[in-house]
């Protein structure tokens, strides 16, 4: 039996792979963590130390204790206790996943302690940035814990394990895009602090990525200027970072329509003649695979690309 855990509908329900896997989909719940309290007693101890001085080693001693996971740490015995308990397959053949084994910690035990046992991991790729970016600790990592990562249709001759499929998310979906319609500019905001390992722009990078983006706009003529429709992004999962970029647009580019976010951007291709990606992500590879007319407008100096 394979354990699909957060995988795409379009993909699961695809009656090819279930006569392909010999099995019906079934539908898996993840049950919740039970809440831990941080017990600071047992966190008043430090890494051994060595021969360094270095002032950065000394602090980063004394800082992971403090900064280890609670399910990680005080937790563990309870997340170890509820992920045995679940109703989860015994001794799944494989078990197919696109966040959980980042996302969720309860699957991640599980996962973990069914690999021991010979359960092969299956990851298939979530989102854009994977195979072009030259920086990413989240492509590293799955490539290190995966027996077989699904790719959207990269390769990598250096890396076996990777299986170019197609876009999962947008599997046997079709979608028309009107020849009359207005462009689309797709924008990004990330976290004024660096939280990531990623070649993506950082901290005060992103008001170069703001500037870079006003003048593109304010380049073309008023008539064209007033066909475009920027898209911010909306709130993600870590927050709203604070830009403002609303106010900012309104302020440098007074002539271009804000999208409401009111439909997702699927919704909104019908009535777009071009989409204009300035980050290298999703939404680039998503408006290639529904054939829409698409300008990568980035600079390789904050969006560095692999030399493949």
């Amino acid at each position: 039996e394979y354990f699909f855990m957060d995988t795409y509908l379009p993909l699961f329900q695809d009656l090819r792979l279930q006569v392909k896997l010999g099995q019906f989909p079934k539908l898996w719940r993840c049950p919740e963590c039970e809440s831990v309290k941080i017990d600071m007693e047992k966190r008043q101890w430090s890494l051994d130390k060595n021969d360094s001085s270095d002032d950065f080693t000394n602090i980063l001693r004394k800082l992971i204790p403090l900064h280890i996971p609670i399910d990680y740490f005080e937790g563990y015995n309870t997340l170890k206790r509820i992920s045995e308990k679940n109703s989860w397959p015994n001794s799944p053949k494989g078990i197919f996943t696109s966040v959980a084994y980042s996302k969720d910690d309860v699957f991640k035990i599980w996962a973990a302690n069914k690999v021991e046992f010979g359960a092969s991991l299956i990851i298939g790729q979530h989102g854009g940035h994977f195979g072009t970016s030259s920086l990413s600790f989240d492509e590293s990592h799955q490539m290190k814990i995966a027996d077989k990562f699904i790719s959207w249709g990269w390769e990598d001759p250096n890396i076996s394990i990777i299986k170019p499929v197609g876009n999962l998310k947008e599997f046997n979906t079709k979608v028309n895009y009107s020849s009359k319609g207005f462009a689309l500019l797709v924008e990004t905001e990330l976290p004024q602090y660096s939280y990531h390992l990623r070649a993506v722009p950082i901290s005060s990078q992103m008001l170069y990525y703001f500037e870079e983006q006003y003048n593109f706009v304010n380049a073309l003529p008023l008539a064209l200027q007033e066909q475009v429709l920027v898209r911010l992004p909306g709130k993600t999962s870590l927050g709203d970072f604070n830009w403002s970029s609303e106010l900012r647009w309104q302020d440098r580019s007074p002539n271009v329509r804000i999208d409401s976010r009111k439909q997702t951007i699927k919704s909104l291709v019908k009535d777009v003649r071009i989409v204009i990606s300035t980050v290298n992500s999703t939404s680039l590879l998503e408006s290639l695979i529904w054939n829409v007319p698409t300008i990568i407008f980035w600079d390789v100096k904050y969006w560095e690309l692999k030399e493949s």
